[in-house]
């Protein structure tokens, strides 16, 4: 792990959040699979098998140009983690996955500020994210997060475009 910058969440929660490598593709894999179901249906569309979660967070952690952040309690317990993937024409799609227990309490905001900065700094400054229409939670980071938010068939697209 890179080196950890501390934040605490309401609530009083301290968490350390540290970009992620290959390393740490099995505690990522784990950490989705403790997941409610409901969030690794937000988070993937669907309920992936345990095979390919393990397959799709090793990707997602060892394709080259690919930003994980990944927040830790002190004692070392993965409760978030955040995913910026480049896209074709030089934008970056973000994911999150966050605890059910520290939901609501601004780890993903904290994520998406992380992901947003570090990936500004490779010159970066298209964002894009896919949500669930259901899921009113990211709805509302990405939206307090000043993205445009465009309905689609069952999904929310979240843009966000920023100047040089």
């Amino acid at each position: 792990m890179r080196a950890a910058a501390t934040t605490i969440l309401s609530g009083g929660l301290a968490v350390e959040i540290a970009e992620g490598g290959p390393g740490d593709a099995g505690p990522v894999a784990e950490f989705m699979l403790g997941l409610s179901l409901d969030s690794r249906h937000d988070r993937f569309f669907s309920i992936p098998s345990t095979e390919a979660l393990h397959a799709e967070v090793r990707s997602e952690l060892t394709t080259p140009g690919n930003l994980s952040l990944i927040a830790r309690t002190p004692e070392g317990r993965i409760v978030g983690h955040g995913l910026a993937a480049p896209l074709a024409g030089g934008g970056a799609e973000l994911a999150f996955a966050i605890a059910d227990d520290v939901q609501h309490h601004g780890l993903g905001t904290t994520l998406l500020n992380g992901l947003v900065s570090a990936m500004r700094a490779r010159g970066v400054r298209r964002f894009e994210a896919t949500m669930l229409s259901e899921n009113l939670p990211m709805r509302a980071v990405f939206a307090g997060a000043g993205f445009t938010l465009v309905a689609g068939s069952g999904s929310i697209e979240a843009v966000l475009e920023l100047a040089d």
